[in-house]
């Protein structure tokens, strides 16, 4: 059992292994290169994706009072359970797409993975087994991101941040409001967004824009390797259940939420699965979310 207070009090970084920086030019023309074809869906070569994401990945700064605060490698153990392993930090990747006008627009995602939410009482209903924070980079044509938004693997807790010249456009129908903190500015050649994470809830807590500093090192994993994990009897398993939900990370809210339609809220889920509002429908996956969401500064 790992010892939970080995790291009390403590800020961790972490960064991805080989942090390449490639300029936005570069960017659109590998963009346009992968979407010359009939549908016009960038669909870069595996080499080119490695180039992007790692042009992109944020650095992660942890607030770590405990190992459930230590970002980590999902994996089975020997009775089949799933389990979090705060001592091989890693991140995993899916590349996904949106519309946005009339094109079709690249989406880098990055989850990553915590043991648990610990409680912080008698009547804590979001505490539970495992937690996962996933942060989006949609790239527009010109190399430069759209925007920026983020959920919880549960679905909660959505958040955007704008890109340059853009603003979020409150909705209007009566459906939750959309949590905007802040745009994030430009990049300098060699500065990394930084995503600062709190203790304990894992709620993003500040965003920052910096050189890169010394960090503890994480590794790359493909999204897809959670849907096919190895057994300790040479078989493979999906961590998520046919409902797309992670057995084990139930938590107490479900109880309170289920009148508003989303199944066992609270829970972690499979990608394609998270609604993102509890009032109206907005999921995470919808093909024109950003769409809806984002107007020009002078609009």
């Amino acid at each position: 059992v790992a010892d939970r207070h080995a790291a009390a009090g403590r800020t961790i970084r972490y960064q991805s292994p080989a942090a390449s920086t490639i300029r936005a030019a570069e960017v659109a023309e590998m963009l346009a290169q992968s979407a010359a074809n009939p549908l016009g869906i960038p669909e870069p070569s595996p080499d080119q994706l490695e180039q992007l994401f790692s042009a992109y990945a944020p650095v992660w700064v942890v607030d770590t009072r405990s190992d459930d605060d230590r970002i980590g490698t999902v994996g089975l153990n020997a009775d089949g359970e799933a389990r979090v392993d705060p001592q091989k930090p890693g991140v995993y990747r899916l590349a996904s797409h949106t519309r946005f006008g009339n094109r079709i627009l690249l989406q880098l995602n990055y989850l990553i993975w915590f043991p648990a939410r610990p409680s912080t009482g008698l009547l804590d209903i979001y505490a539970g087994r495992f937690d996962g924070l996933i942060w989006r980079v949609t790239l527009r044509m010109d190399g430069q991101p759209l925007a920026y938004d983020s959920i919880h693997a549960c679905g909660c807790y959505y958040q955007i941040f704008p890109g340059v010249g853009l603003k979020v456009a409150q909705p209007r129908d009566g459906s939750e409001p959309i949590l905007t903190p802040a745009p994030i500015l430009a990049q300098q050649p060699g500065e990394r967004v930084v995503v600062k994470v709190a203790a304990g809830n894992h709620f993003i807590d500040g965003i920052a824009t910096g050189p890169a500093a010394d960090s503890e090192p994480y590794g790359w994993l493909d999204y897809d390797t959670l849907r096919s994990l190895p057994m300790a009897d040479g078989g493979h398993r999906n961590l998520f259940d046919e409902d797309g939900l992670l057995p084990g990370s139930e938590r107490p809210e479900r109880f309170l939420l289920w009148p508003m339609g989303v199944p066992s809220a609270g829970a972690m889920r499979q990608w394609g699965t998270h609604a993102v509002a509890f009032l109206g429908k907005r999921h995470f996956d919808e093909p024109r979310l950003l769409e809806k969401l984002l107007r020009p500064l002078w609009e």
